[in-house]
């Protein structure tokens, strides 16, 4: 029972920690720090301590499959690394509070996607999971209000090309843990996310020579708090609760920013807003638990069979 409960507190503190991710990219631009900068050096630095940890702790995990490489740079360059890029320019332009609504709606693009190249089967409960996620964008974003204009479009689409690429992310993870450790998944995601923040900060030696002294301990923070720090209490908390709950557990990240960017950046959500951060919220949850139901229906459905043969 003890060890269950630290299990929760670590996935929590993962997902407080991941809810840091957007205060600090706001005041890190309030300081005059860019999203090329800001990219460049979270990036630098959460590989660098990464592959320490793996070298000093778990050597074992530097190997991987030799066909494993383009899904683990797919998801790295393209999930990891554009999501980055585009979350923190919605940054820029959005609320923190509203852009991490927005970004969470990545659990419902993931189900789309999935039903539309895969042709997954999509039941009752993910179809409502999509309508509550879809009802949550249109209150969060105030769609029919006179007061649209003040919302960024810009800010907007950056929010949700974030979510897609985030999606993507996902669906990639969901392959390369079937076959890798997920620290191997996570370090070379992230090793390989490089490659966007390099293309997209190019020339780099520029960025990184009129970055000041308060810049750099800004980012480097970044990387302690919302990559490598997050993720290895994630990865200890799921250890020791399993993946399903600490994936249920993991959605207070979004009331944990939402209360952040009130206490540190002043910010307030109107009740639409709200309402449709529930939504959302609400939609992953059912996400969650549906795929937790199902995996007990399974299991229970083939220990009922091994019975039968059993009395046969």
């Amino acid at each position: 029972m003890f060890t269950k409960s630290v299990g929760y507190i670590y996935v929590a503190c993962s997902a407080f920690f991941y809810g840091t991710v957007a205060i600090i990219t706001k005041y890190a631009y309030r300081l005059g720090i860019d999203a090329k900068q800001l990219a460049l050096v979270q990036g630098m630095f959460s590989t660098l301590i990464l592959w320490l940890v793996i070298h000093f702790f778990c050597p074992q995990l530097k190997k991987i499959r030799k066909g494993d490489w383009k899904y683990l740079m797919g998801q790295g360059a393209l999930g990891s690394g554009l999501s980055s890029i585009f979350f923190f320019g919605a940054i820029r332009y959005l609320p923190a509070s509203l852009a991490s609504v927005l970004f969470f709606t990545y659990p419902a693009i993931v189900l789309f996607l999935t039903m539309l190249f895969w042709g997954e089967r999509v039941n009752l409960l993910r179809w409502f999971s999509l309508i509550l996620a879809l009802g949550g964008c249109v209150l969060a974003l105030g769609l029919g209000e006179v007061q649209k204009a003040e919302i960024s479009s810009w800010g907007i689409g950056l929010a949700l090309g974030a979510a897609f690429f985030n999606a993507l992310l996902n669906i990639l993870a969901q392959r390369n843990l079937r076959y890798n450790h997920p620290l191997t998944v996570t370090a070379y995601a992230v090793l390989f996310s490089n490659i966007s923040f390099i293309i997209f900060a190019w020339p780099v030696g520029p960025k990184l020579a009129t970055l000041t002294l308060s810049g750099w301990l800004v980012a480097m923070s970044l990387s302690i708090l919302s990559t490598v720090l997050p993720l290895l209490l994630y990865f200890h908390g799921a250890k020791l609760i399993g993946v399903g709950r600490a994936s249920v557990i993991s959605t207070v990240e979004l009331p944990f920013t939402v209360l952040l960017a009130w206490l540190f950046l002043k910010e307030t959500m109107t009740l639409r807003q709200v309402l449709g951060g529930i939504l959302i919220l609400a939609a992953i949850l059912l996400l969650q638990l549906e795929e937790k139901i199902a995996d007990s229906f399974n299991i229970e459905l083939k220990e009922k069979k091994q019975s039968f043969k059993g009395l046969n």
